[in-house]
């Protein structure tokens, strides 16, 4: 409990962070972070302490279900609006359009809805990091001063997504035998501590970038 709490209060903070900057992180092309963290922290608010407490040991695998697609398409609309991206542009596109195709058709004729899909959850957290790598690698190809540091957030929030993106992905590739274990951490199941400690890195990473906006302006 007191995880959740701790992971709840980063993820509120990035998002007042990301507010209260507002005006500087629109100028990197950042003011999508405001939704995509408003939403993150309304779905996790409301699962990790309405949810648990209305009907503990429930699935929340719909809910999950439906917020990977739409954090691809966020995240993704992020990578998209960076001007260093230009020349990928279509890539990015066309894998999301792709993503979004095989989703669609996994849980039409393949999965339920109610079931979790590691799979889809793998080629999401993929595709982000790819994307991240991309940028950071278009990044360091700037070659110009004023802009390196004009840009240096995206940096950090590429940092943030490409270390727990595939992290991610290997505690969900065990997803079944961290269930089967029933094993706990710090008072909850493994399989959802991992997310919770890696997400603290990340929205870490994104207070620091947001932060960074503002002084740099």
């Amino acid at each position: 409990m007191i995880l959740t709490i701790i992971y709840l209060a980063i993820l509120l903070s990035s998002l007042i962070v990301a507010i209260v900057c507002r005006n500087s992180i629109k100028k990197r092309r950042l003011s999508i972070f405001i939704p995509y963290l408003a939403y993150v922290f309304i779905q996790e608010f409301g699962l990790n302490i309405i949810f648990d407490f209305v009907c503990p040991g429930c699935a929340t695998h719909i809910f999950y279900n439906f917020y990977r697609p739409v954090s691809v398409i966020l995240l993704s609309t992020f990578f998209y609006a960076i001007p260093f991206n230009l020349k990928q542009r279509k890539v990015i596109i066309w894998a999301v359009a792709i993503y979004l195709s095989v989703t669609v058709f996994t849980f039409t004729f393949i999965y339920s809805l109610l079931e979790p899909s590691p799979y889809l959850s793998g080629l999401g957290g993929l595709l982000l990091t790819c994307f991240s790598l991309i940028t950071i690698f278009n990044y360091f190809n700037l070659d110009n001063i004023f802009q390196e540091k004009h840009w240096i957030p995206v940096v950090w929030i590429c940092i943030g997504i490409t270390i727990f993106y595939p992290v991610l992905n290997i505690s969900s590739t065990f997803h079944d035998k961290l269930l089967l274990l029933n094993a706990n951490i710090f008072g909850d199941k493994i399989y959802r501590v991992v997310p919770k400690i890696m997400s603290l890195f990340m929205y870490s990473c994104f207070i620091y970038a947001f932060y960074l906006c503002k002084k740099n302006d």
